[in-house]
C-alpha cells in the first residue's frame, strides 16, 4: 500500500517515487519487486508500468543484500531482548546497525558470500545456448558411465 509521504514498504524500509504523489495511487496496493542485491532500490507498477523507488536511507543500504538485512535484523532483535518483548524494526534501526562496528564481521562475511553467488550467476547467465557448449556439455555428460543400477530389497532396507 502507498503511504502519503513515505511510499511502500519492503521488508521494514520505506521506498518512494515521484509517481506515488499523484493523489490517485495514494493508500491504494500496488504491485512492488525488489532486487534482493541491492535494498536501496526497489520497483512498483504504477500507472501500468515499473516505476524505479528508493528508500529513504538509499546510501546506506544500497548494494546491500536481502541476507545482510536478515543478519542484521536478527542482531538487533538479539541486541534489544532484554528491553522490550515488542521491539520494532525500523530502516533507521537497520541503517544505524549496518553502519555499527558490531555488525562489520558478520556483515562482511555475509556480503562475500552475496557477492560470490552474483558472480555464478552473471556467469550462467553469460552461456549463449546456440553457440553449442550446451550440446557439448551434454553428450559429455551422456558418455559418462554410470554405476549399475541396486536392487534394494525389502530385508536389506529394513535394516537401515
Amino acid at each position: 500500500m502507498v503511504h502519503p509521504g513515505r511510499g511502500v514498504k519492503i521488508n521494514y524500509i520505506y521506498y518512494w517515487c515521484d509517481a506515488m504523489e499523484d493523489p490517485k495511487i495514494l493508500r491504494k496496493r500496488v504491485s512492488v519487486r525488489f532486487d534482493p542485491f541491492d535494498l536501496g532500490t526497489a520497483y512498483a507498477y504504477i500507472g501500468g508500468q515499473w516505476v524505479q523507488c528508493h528508500s529513504d536511507h538509499y546510501q546506506v543500504f544500497q548494494g546491500r543484500s536481502q541476507k545482510e538485512l536478515l543478519v542484521a535484523s536478527k542482531e538487533l532483535r538479539a541486541q534489544n531482548r532484554d528491553r522490550s518483548p515488542q521491539y520494532q524494526i525500523t530502516a533507521s534501526k537497520l541503517a544505524q546497525a549496518f553502519q555499527s562496528v558490531n555488525m562489520q564481521e558478520s556483515m562482511l562475511v555475509q556480503r562475500m558470500r552475496a557477492r560470490e553467488s552474483q558472480a555464478v550467476r552473471q556467469q550462467i547467465s553469460l552461456v549463449d545456448p546456440s553457440d553449442g557448449q550446451d550440446r557439448e556439455l551434454a553428450d559429455e555428460l551422456n558418455s559418462v558411465e554410470l554405476p549399475e543400477q541396486v536392487n534394494i530389497d525389502a530385508p536389506t532396507f529394513d535394516r537401515f
